[in-house]
């Protein structure tokens, strides 16, 4: 096995999981993994779906009820802004990340970022 293999691995379990992840309701996405020449192990994550279509995460709670803590407006989730020349929004809070907390999507991409909190009051202000 090697990395290349298992990426594409990835892309098909990810489409197999989405309709147990449908007929639950929830949100199912295989992620990184360890391997050996022989075996691997990969992480899944399973997220509660609410009635509005969004996915539940812990990072997302998080956001909600302890971003006052860091200085923030639990009101800025979901919420946009530029920065260096991008467009990023607002998906939650992790509280084990010292430096850089605050876990941003890219709009255009969809590619996860982390960013300080000194950053994203400085934008949303």
């Amino acid at each position: 096995m090697d990395r290349s293999t298992l990426k594409m691995m990835r892309v098909d379990i990810n489409k197999a999981l989405q309709s147990v992840a449908n007929k639950y309701n929830t949100s199912m996405e295989c992620g990184n993994a360890r391997f050996t020449d022989t075996s691997a192990t990969f992480k899944l994550e399973i997220n509660e779906v609410n009635k509005d279509g969004v996915v539940m995460t812990c990072q997302r709670k998080d956001f909600v009820s302890l971003s006052k803590l860091y200085g923030l407006n639990p009101k800025w989730l979901d919420k946009t802004f530029n920065m260096e020349s991008k467009t990023f929004k607002i998906v939650g809070l992790n509280t084990r990340a010292r430096k850089a907390p605050i876990e941003l999507v890219e709009v255009k991409t969809g590619k996860k970022f982390k960013c300080s909190v000194e950053a994203v009051i400085a934008k949303m202000r």
